[in-house]
């Protein structure tokens, strides 16, 4: 019983993050052209969860506040692959790496400090962006305080979003 209460409960998990605005643009605007393109972001947290939860579900959805700017929510996009420790050896980093934008390609792995490799998909700029703490936090349900300013939280998916 309990592990079917908690199969269902996965499938609610989507993601909060910050990203940086330039870099949200660039993705945006690679939606515009085309609605299934591909960009990867880097996380020096390791996303544990949303590595599992994607893994074995698929993709859930993504809602990205900018960085050093408002606690709203202004675009969202689908994760749909999480690489835990990135290594520069590593085939599917290698893979990952060819999706980053052009405000991205230059980082690499960050000097290796990368905890994790995240692609979206569909990055899109809301028309009405919301407050963030209008997420509810995936544990708990309370809801994501404005002043979070963390680059990731799990949170529970919004009806009718990515």
């Amino acid at each position: 019983m309990h592990q079917a209460t908690s199969q269902v409960s996965e499938t609610e998990l989507a993601v909060f993050a910050r990203n940086h605005e330039r870099h949200l643009q660039e993705a945006s605007q690679a939606t515009s052209r085309d609605h299934t393109a591909l960009r990867t972001f880097r996380s020096r947290k390791r996303w544990v969860t949303a590595a599992r939860v994607v893994e074995k579900h698929g993709p859930i959805p993504i809602y990205f506040a900018v960085v050093d700017s408002a606690p709203i929510v202004e675009y969202e996009a689908e994760l749909v692959d999480v690489q835990l420790d990135p290594a520069p050896s590593d085939p599917k980093t290698q893979d990952l790496l060819r999706h980053s934008g052009e405000t991205t390609k230059s980082e690499g792995l960050w000097k290796e400090t990368a905890g994790t490799l995240y692609l979206v998909r569909g990055c899109r700029k809301l028309g009405e962006a919301f407050p963030q703490a209008s997420l509810l936090k995936f544990r708990g349900g309370v809801p994501l305080e404005s002043n979070y300013t963390r680059a990731y939280a799990l949170v529970r998916r919004r009806s009718g979003g990515a």
